[in-house]
């Protein structure tokens, strides 16, 4: 854990970033609206290639580097500014994939904004319950729009490079007819038809671009369609072997799954959080006191016991489909310095 890492290895920690301090620079000059678009648009402006070339273009290395920066402020005292900081890591994030077409950054962006808030949770859980949070952890915290739902951009890009991927095959068949040799003939008939395929490709991802996907996904345990087996065997395969093993593998696999599951996954989390904001607003004032506080707990809020639960000042959340199994948001430690004058 990135917190942890920072307590164990301070001074260390301090130096090294000293040599960092241009590429942060590159990243805290980023536009709020900074967009990942594939490809490109000719309008673009050079920030995110910029960030690129600082070497930490990636998202692990460069939300690693982030987040360290946030804890190891926290630790020299600078407290707010910590907490500023780990909230507008996990907005940057969310933005980004908003603007995102790409299914790596849609996916990656939101578990990278969760990790951020997470750290967040574990540096406020060190001071009063009282204490405010920054204004960037509210933007950082709303709930996911409808917008930051939507799948149609990113299903949109995977239909078009795997069509463009079939066409590209179907061009080289065509050059192999050219040669006039009967053999070259029949293995470029047989070898593709890329407007069936990318027909075939549509039909997987149609799903995607539904009006009501957000409402879908928010009623939790949604199931994306696959293409019918039909789709990728029979008398259609004879002329269109790529073609029918691609849609193969769209029949064997549910298109953008690790996006759907990060997308049910962050909501879940986003209630937790709420959670976690609504004890922290209703500290007790003895100690230890937060599971008379959690059995008060408004109906609006509660999670089924299966996905969360207090343990001692921790609130754990259970996503088996993340890579991060649990979820561990701590709550402030209540002191005596914090419990309400005597009346």
């Amino acid at each position: 854990m990135i917190w942890l890492h920072v307590l164990q290895r301070t001074n260390r920690l301090r130096a090294r970033f000293l040599a960092l301090v241009t590429p942060l620079a590159v990243v805290d000059a980023l536009p709020a609206d900074a967009m990942y678009w594939a490809p490109p648009p000719k309008s673009a402006t050079a920030p995110l290639a910029a960030l690129m070339a600082t070497g930490f273009g990636m998202a692990g290395p460069l939300q690693r580097v982030l987040l360290t920066r946030a804890a190891l402020s926290f630790v020299e005292g600078h407290h707010d500014a910590a907490l500023a900081q780990a909230c507008s890591v996990a907005q940057r994030w969310r933005a980004l994939r908003r603007g995102s077409n790409d299914a790596v950054v849609d996916a990656a962006g939101l578990s990278c904004s969760a990790q951020a808030l997470q750290l967040m949770t574990q540096m406020a859980a060190r001071l009063p319950a009282n204490t405010p949070l920054p204004a960037p952890c509210a933007t950082a915290m709303a709930p996911l729009s409808d917008a930051g739902l939507a799948l149609c951009p990113v299903a949109s890009r995977e239909v078009a490079w795997q069509s463009q991927a079939m066409f590209d095959i179907q061009h080289k068949a065509d050059t192999l007819r050219r040669w006039d040799h009967p053999g070259t003939v029949l293995v470029s008939a047989m070898l593709i038809d890329a407007r069936s395929t990318a027909r075939g490709i549509e039909r997987a991802y149609a799903w995607a671009c539904a009006p009501d996907l957000p409402q879908r996904l928010r009623a939790g345990h949604f199931a994306a369609p696959r293409l019918p087996a039909s789709a990728a065997r029979g008398a259609q395969c004879i002329g269109n072997i790529v073609g029918c093993a691609n849609l193969h593998a769209l029949v064997q696999r549910a298109p953008l799954r690790a996006n759907i599951q990060r997308r049910e996954t962050f909501l879940v989390q986003q209630a937790a959080l709420l959670q976690w904001l609504w004890l922290r607003a209703h500290a007790p004032g003895r100690t230890p006191a937060w599971p008379d506080v959690y059995a008060h707990m408004p109906a609006s809020l509660t999670l089924p016991l299966d996905r969360l639960r207090l343990d001692g000042n921790v609130l754990v959340l259970h996503t088996p489909q993340a890579a991060q199994p649990q979820w561990r948001l701590p709550l402030p430690t209540i002191t005596v310095a914090q419990r309400p004058a005597p009346r």
